[in-house]
């Protein structure tokens, strides 16, 4: 992520709900107040963390440190790795800059 956006926060799209189903955490989009079910995505346990995390508007420098306190990982890797989810989120419009 470029260095001015290391101080946005992040929230959660109001077009987007998540639903916990056998033990995995799935996105799906609601399209003229129906979910689109031809577009749910799965979240791995990491990508689940991040997302409950999205609660409180976190910015991305408060979601590294926590994957990195929560999770055995190297920061450069962690980093990496979280700036390609937001990317992601940022992309299909589940996540906005706040």
């Amino acid at each position: 992520m470029a260095a001015e956006h290391l101080t946005e926060s992040f929230t959660k799209s109001d077009t987007f709900v998540s639903r916990a189903i056998a033990g995995e955490v799935l996105l799906v989009p609601i399209r003229n107040q129906c979910a689109d079910l031809e577009s749910i995505y799965t979240l791995d346990e990491v990508a689940a963390f991040i997302w409950r995390m999205l609660d409180d508007h976190p910015t991305r420098e408060e979601l590294l440190a926590a994957v990195c306190a929560e999770y055995e990982v190297e920061r450069g890797r962690a980093g990496t790795d979280l700036d390609g989810f937001l990317a992601r989120l940022l992309a299909i419009g589940a996540v906005c800059r706040r």
